[in-house]
C-alpha cells in the first residue's frame, strides 16, 4: 500500500503557484535521493508537471507517527530504539549534505516492527557538504517549539546542529509522550528557549539516564558544543544496549 500526497492543476493559480511547485519539486527530489535509507520513508514515485495533478508517492506505514505510540505504553529500550533510527535516517541526510529543519515525533512514521523512518522533508535544505557543521542562513521559517536559539533569531541559522537541538526535543516528546511546550503558544515558547528555557519539566525517572545526558548535550547554547548526528546515533545504540543488558 502507498500514500499519495497530491496538489491539484486547479489549485495552482495565483502568484503563489511557482512557489508551491517549487517546493513540491524540491521535496519530491530530497526524498528521491534519500528514500531508499531504511530509516527513511520509502520513496516509490513522483509526478512534479504543473499542467496535471502535483503527486508524490511513498509506502504506507500503517502505525503512523511517534505520536501515535504514545497510547502504546512502550519500554524505555524501545522508545531508545526508535529515536535512535530516527538519528540513523537524518545521519544520512546530513552526510548527503542536507538538513531536515522540522524533526519532531509527528515527522517520524513507525512500522509494525518499531522501527522509525523520518518522513515530512518540505522544510529539508542544502548546506555545504563539505563541512558538516556548516550553516544555512535564511528567513527563520520552521516550528517555533522545536527551533534551537540561533534559528529563532536574526541571522536565523539553520545546521546540523540546529537539527540537534531539534532531535534534543524529539527525545523530551517521546519519553513524555506529549507536545513540547504544551501550555505555551509558540511565540511565547521561542521566547523561552532564547531566555535559557528547555522542555525539561518530566520526572528524570521517566528518561534513562544516557537519554538525559544526550538531550542535555542537544540542549547546549553554543551549537558547537551539541552533538553531531553521528554521536548521537551512537549515544542511541549505547543506551539500547545498556536498556536491553538491563532487562
Amino acid at each position: 500500500m502507498v500514500v499519495v500526497k497530491t496538489i491539484r492543476a486547479s489549485a495552482l493559480g495565483g502568484d503563489s503557484a511557482d512557489q508551491i511547485v517549487s517546493e513540491f519539486r524540491h521535496e519530491a527530489a530530497v526524498l528521491s535521493m534519500f528514500g531508499h535509507h531504511p530509516h527513511i520513508v520509502p520513496f516509490v514515485g513522483a509526478s512534479t508537471d504543473p499542467s496535471s495533478t502535483l503527486a508524490l508517492v511513498t509506502e504506507y506505514l500503517p502505525f503512523g507517527t511517534i505520536e501515535d505510540q504514545f497510547k502504546r505504553q512502550l519500554s524505555a529500550s524501545q522508545k531508545t530504539r526508535i529515536v535512535g533510527d530516527a538519528a540513523a535516517g537524518l545521519l544520512n541526510m546530513h552526510e548527503g549534505g542536507f538538513i531536515h529543519r522540522d524533526i519532531a515525533a509527528r515527522n517520524c512514521l513507525v512500522d509494525g516492527a518499531l522501527r522509525a523512518k523520518v518522513c515530512d522533508f518540505g522544510l529539508c535544505r542544502r548546506v555545504h557538504k563539505a563541512n558538516e557543521t556548516s550553516s544555512h542562513f535564511e528567513h527563520g521559517v520552521g516550528p517555533l517549539k522545536y527551533m534551537a536559539p540561533e534559528s529563532l533569531q536574526p541571522p536565523h541559522v539553520f545546521s546540523t546542529k540546529s537539527d540537534a537541538f531539534a532531535f534534543g526535543v524529539l527525545v523530551w516528546e517521546t519519553f513524555a509522550e506529549k507536545k513540547p511546550f504544551a501550555m505555551m503558544t509558540a511565540p511565547e515558547a521561542a521566547a523561552y528557549v532564547l531566555e535559557g528555557g528547555r522542555c525539561l519539566d518530566i520526572h528524570s525517572s521517566d528518561i534513562p539516564n544516557a537519554m538525559q545526558c544526550l538531550m542535555a548535550q542537544c540542549f547546549q547554547e553554543d551549537p558547537e558544543l551539541r552533538p553531531s548526528m553521528t554521536d548521537i546515533m551512537a549515544a542511541c545504540r549505547r543506551g539500547v544496549d545498556d536498556l536491553t543488558r538491563v532487562d
